[in-house]
């Protein structure tokens, strides 16, 4: 889905301008998200859970363009925005998998193959 991938520095965005808190966006954009979908070890950071983390830079400020989208499609609706609030390092595993920064440029680039970290959701039975 077109978006995705700024879904993320959109809500933080939102954070900067006081809309919301960053708890908030916590909550919404992953404990919420795996409570919903009842995935288990995922969405918080405690002693038995995954420890998946996305550190994010609530400064950094860029334009949304389309020649930076990941997605297939090639385009993103949040095109031309400017947003404050990024991604700066995800990391699976303990693994780094994803890094912006100045060398990579605002689009960043994947440090891992694919399926070279990670391992599949598990989710208990819908009820």
């Amino acid at each position: 889905m077109p978006g995705v991938e700024t879904s993320l520095p959109v809500m933080l965005n939102y954070v900067n301008q006081g809309r919301c808190s960053l708890e908030d966006v916590t909550r919404w954009m992953s404990t919420n998200v795996a409570d919903c979908y009842q995935m288990i070890g995922k969405g918080k950071l405690e002693v038995g859970y995954d420890g998946d983390v996305v550190l994010v830079d609530m400064n950094y400020c860029a334009v949304v363009e389309d020649k930076n989208c990941w997605a297939r499609v090639g385009w993103n609706p949040f095109s031309g925005r400017e947003l404050t609030g990024w991604p700066v390092l995800t990391v699976v595993e303990g693994v780094p998998v994803f890094e912006r920064s100045e060398g990579t440029g605002q689009k960043g680039r994947i440090l891992v193959e694919p399926g070279e970290v990670g391992k599949p959701l598990l989710m208990e039975p819908w009820k």
